[in-house]
C-alpha cells in the first residue's frame, strides 16, 4: 500500500463519508456482509465494504476488491493514481445533481481505466476521498 495506514483511511471515511446499512465501515456492517468478505481476505485487512443484489465491493489495506455475479476485479492499491467522479456515466444512470452521482473512475498505473459503481449518497463521498487518498500517495 501506498503508505495509508487502515486507520487513516477509516478516519476519512468518517470524516467525508456516511455509514449505511449497505456501505462502510467493515467492522460496522452486517456479521453476514463480513463474513462474505472474509472469505476473500489473504494477509490484509478490511476497511471498508459495500454490497448489494449480486454484488460485493471491499477496500482492504492492500487491495481493492469487486465481485459482480460470478466476475472478480482485484485491484492493488499500489496501481491506483487517479480517481475521479464520473460524471457522463452517473448521469446516463440518471444522476441529476452531486448527491446522486455513483460512478467513480480509476486509473492505474499501467493507463487503464475501471469504473467502480456505487450507491450514491454520503456514503459515495467516503469512498471517493478514501481512494482518492490513496491514489495521491
Amino acid at each position: 500500500m501506498k503508505n495509508v495506514s487502515r486507520e487513516t483511511l477509516v478516519a476519512i471515511f468518517g470524516r467525508r463519508g456516511q455509514q449505511t446499512e449497505y456501505s462502510g465501515i467493515f467492522e460496522l456492517l452486517p456479521e453476514h456482509v463480513r463474513t462474505k468478505v472474509e472469505k476473500h481476505l489473504i494477509d490484509d485487512l478490511p476497511v471498508l465494504c459495500e454490497y448489494g443484489d449480486e454484488r460485493l465491493l471491499f477496500l482492504t489495506d492492500q487491495r481493492l476488491v469487486f465481485k459482480e455475479k460470478e466476475k472478480t476485479t482485484e485491484i492493488a492499491l499500489s496501481e491506483l493514481r487517479e480517481v475521479k467522479a464520473s460524471i457522463a456515466t452517473s448521469a446516463i444512470l440518471g444522476a441529476r445533481n452531486k448527491m446522486e452521482l455513483s460512478v467513480l473512475r480509476l486509473m492505474l498505473a499501467n493507463g487503464s481505466l475501471f469504473e467502480l459503481r456505487l450507491n450514491s449518497g454520503p456514503s459515495f463521498f467516503g469512498w471517493w476521498n478514501v481512494l482518492k487518498s490513496i491514489s495521491d500517495r
